[in-house]
Formats: C-alpha cells, sequence, structure tokens
C-alpha cells in the first residue's frame, strides 16, 4: 500500500475556495491510477492523506506519485512528485511477494526481476492450484504473473519464473493460500459477575495453520 501525506503552502490559508488536488500513480514511468481530494476551506492547512493498493508487488517495480493542486479552474504549474523504487536484479530474491498468506479465490499478482544477461521464458504456478493466469511485460527485466488461487492443503505453492537458454535459470517464490478464521457460535457467560468464560466453534479450516496459525483474542467491555 502507498500512503501519502502533504500540507498545504502557507499562502492558501487565506482561501475561501476549496483546492482540489489530483494524483497519479506510475508503474515503471507508466500511469496506471488517478483521483482526487476536495480540501474544503475550513481544512485548509492540516495535513491530508491519501493511500492506494498497488496490485504489483511494491519491491518488484518502482511506484511514482503525482500530486497537482487546482483552485477553480486553475491549476498549479508546480507539480510535486515521489518515487518508491523497486529492487534491483542483483538480489538473492527475485520473484515477489515472499512468503505471503493469501485469499483462495482472490486475484493475486505475482512479479519476476530478471537479472541481466538473462531473457525472460516463463512465470507459472507448481501444481493446479491457480486458473484465469496472465503473463505481462511491466518493463524491460520486469514481469507479472496475475492469477485467481485455489485452494492448497496446508503447504506453501511455488510461484516459478524462468529464463531462457543459454543461462536456463528458475527463481521462485513459495506462497500459502487459504481462508480467513471462521469463528462460529460465540457464547459467553458469567456466574459471579465477576469472570466470564466463553466457548466457540471453529468453522471452516484456514488450510494455512502451517504458516499462519489462528490466535483468538477475546475484547470486551
Amino acid at each position: 500500500m502507498l500512503l501519502a501525506e502533504w500540507k498545504d503552502n502557507a499562502s492558501c490559508l487565506t482561501l475561501n475556495e476549496p483546492i482540489l488536488y489530483k494524483m497519479a500513480v506510475l508503474i515503471e514511468n507508466k500511469e496506471v491510477y488517478s483521483d482526487e481530494v476536495s480540501v474544503t476551506p475550513g481544512d485548509i492547512g492540516s495535513t491530508h492523506s491519501w493511500n492506494w493498493t498497488s496490485h504489483v508487488p511494491l519491491q518488484c517495480a518502482s511506484h511514482t506519485f503525482r500530486l497537482k493542486s487546482q483552485i477553480n479552474s486553475q491549476m498549479s504549474q508546480l507539480e510535486q512528485e515521489n518515487t518508491l523504487h523497486g529492487e534491483t536484479g542483483s538480489g538473492m530474491e527475485k520473484v515477489f511477494p515472499q512468503d505471503a498468506v493469501l485469499e483462495v479465490g482472490s486475484m493475486a499478482t505475482f512479479c519476476c526481476i530478471v537479472p541481466d544477461g538473462e531473457q525472460f521464458d516463463k512465470m507459472y504456478l507448481s501444481g493446479s492450484t491457480g486458473r484465469n493466469m496472465s503473463t505481462t511485460q511491466i518493463s524491460e527485466q520486469r514481469y507479472t504473473l496475475t492469477v485467481q488461487l485455489e485452494e492448497v492443503w496446508d503447504r506453501c505453492v511455488d510461484v516459478l519464473c524462468e529464463t531462457k537458454e543459454p543461462t536456463k535459470r528458475q527463481y521462485g517464490s513459495c506462497v500459502y493460500v487459504g481462508y480467513p478464521p471462521d469463528v462460529r457460535d460465540l457464547q459467553c457467560e458469567t456466574r459471579d459477575l465477576e469472570s466470564v468464560e466463553c466457548l466457540w466453534k471453529e468453522g471452516r479450516d484456514t488450510m494455512v495453520k502451517v504458516k499462519s496459525p489462528t490466535v483468538y483474542q477475546l475484547n470486551g467491555r
């Protein structure tokens, strides 16, 4: 997730009109999303924030956030810009995300950074664990695999990225696919008005207990 925060210029404190902030997100210098935030005169001078969840792992590619302001129909000439750079191909890890816990049925995007001197061949999941797969090149050495995830019982799924001959190498990540905890029939009672005893049932198995065992915490008042 990208979280952006900014403040109004001090010269804006005298305004009686709202400020319209226009933002854009670029992945590898290609615009993929745009949005607007309107700030009322009463909120001018405070800190503003905006967040956005990328479909591409942040380690995989550079994400650039651009911000411009508009008052009435007049657009600012200055544009604020901030870039979060992705990993390079020189590190040990080439496929992202690593060791993630993901939900059955969700659309997941995995990324492969192909080292210099190698050529991309293919990306895939080990076994029959996904459908609607598609591979996309997002830059010269960066590729993504988008897939709808299927059930896997208490084991990790290999996300593999292979390069072509003559190097013919294989890189990978291991992710877990399961369900959120399913709590049912919660009942609580007290016999002395000082302590409470609660009972509940576990519904559907999360299927990721090996990687992410369920921890229960009772919040009461």
